[in-house]
């Protein structure tokens, strides 16, 4: 009898139950990896890279390139409505929980990064995690790019940007959130790290193959977007940030002899504000630490440590000045002094901006110490 009521209360129960009868299979929806956000004459155009999870190969064995990612088009006159536009010509239902990055072209960067911005923190499948870039290329090209040897594009620098930033650290990537907090701050510069096509680094037997890189930065604040600074102009950018983990030096004498090769890791960053009467200029400490990894003719200590200063004082002089004629704040010297004197900010700035000039930036200070230089010892 106790097993008829047991039987029975388990078969009426089920009448009760919802089930998921009506949810999706996961092998029929499509999954956005990727999106770039562009904007013409008045009109948003959304790049969508999309990739379904049963074509994307595991490793290796799969044997060189694989057609991972098909990347659609849907424009409109929001951001809301491009998609809506990309819709329109999906055939399967697309889901936007697993985004990994957004980036962001020059123009939406000028014109109205707000309503970009708008979106992403509003849609609830869409996490405050996304990796944020911005690019000058062509997203049809960019977005098509994908990693050498058929990796998975998963591993990209739309996925994860990291593994090659911990490997030579030029500025770091970061998500959505730290974004949206980082333009927030009164006066603050956003150093965005820049997505470009490369067409010379890697080859193989059929010629050149495209692979992604990040050495620019592109400077933006919250009431502005400044421009882009690429290649050498960026490399001060390394000493600024807390968080570079590997950034090579060549060491050379006067003469322009190279005598070495230095990775150095910066331990500590600070900005001072020197304020006298009406004014107020800049001063950088910087703290690295370094291992010798490469030597071509002798040297001694002496000589590693001077040629390390000069070249980051060089590098952050030079990003300093060539962020000065983008009319930029690149060291956000504006937050550091709201930070220390919040009454002189208000003095001096018009609309969170500081005037500054390039004597502004009074002095940088490094500090130097080697932990090793190999099997061989070096002179003092």
């Amino acid at each position: 009898m106790k097993r008829f009521f047991l039987v029975y209360f388990l078969l009426t129960s089920i009448l009760f139950i919802s089930g998921c009868w009506d949810s999706d299979e996961l092998e029929e929806m499509l999954y956005i990896h990727s999106i770039g956000l562009d904007y013409q004459e008045g009109r948003y155009y959304v790049y969508a890279q999309v990739f379904n999870f049963e074509s994307l190969p595991t490793g290796a064995e799969s044997g060189g390139e694989v057609t991972q990612t098909t990347v659609g088009l849907g424009e409109g006159v929001t951001v809301v409505d491009a998609v809506h536009d990309l819709y329109s010509t999906t055939q399967r239902k697309i889901f936007w929980g697993h985004l990994s990055s957004v980036v962001f072209s020059e123009n939406v960067l000028f014109n109205d990064i707000d309503g970009a911005l708008d979106v992403i923190s509003r849609y609830s499948e869409i996490r405050p995690t996304p990796w944020i870039f911005a690019t000058d290329e062509n997203f049809r090209d960019l977005l098509n790019t994908l990693p050498t040897l058929g990796v998975n594009i998963i591993y990209s620098f739309f996925g994860e940007p990291l593994e090659s930033y911990n490997q030579s650290s030029i500025v770091k990537p970061f998500k959505y959130n730290r974004f949206v907090a980082e333009r927030g701050g009164p006066g603050r510069t956003v150093i965005l790290p820049v997505l470009d096509v490369d067409e010379s680094s890697w080859f193989d037997k059929q010629g050149v193959k495209t692979n992604l890189n990040i050495s620019s930065v592109a400077l933006l604040s919250d009431e502005k977007f400044y421009g882009f600074l690429h290649e050498e102009d960026a490399n001060g950018i390394r000493w600024y940030q807390k968080d570079t983990l590997r950034a090579p030096i060549v060491i050379d004498n006067e003469e322009g002899e190279v005598k070495g090769l230095i990775v150095l890791r910066v331990r500590d960053t600070n900005v001072k504000p020197v304020v006298s009467n009406e004014a107020v200029k800049f001063k950088i400490d910087v703290k690295v630490a370094g291992s010798l990894i490469e030597m071509s003719q002798e040297t001694t200590e002496k000589e590693i440590i001077k040629s390390v200063k000069e070249k980051i004082k060089e590098d952050l002089r030079r990003t300093y000045e060539k962020g000065l004629e983008l009319d930029g704040d690149v060291y956000s010297f504006s937050y550091h002094l709201f930070r220390e004197n919040p009454n002189k900010w208000k003095q001096l700035t018009v609309n969170e901006a500081l005037h500054l000039n390039e004597d502004s930036l009074e002095d940088i200070n490094v500090e130097v110490y080697l932990r090793d230089a190999g099997e061989k010892r070096l002179s003092q």
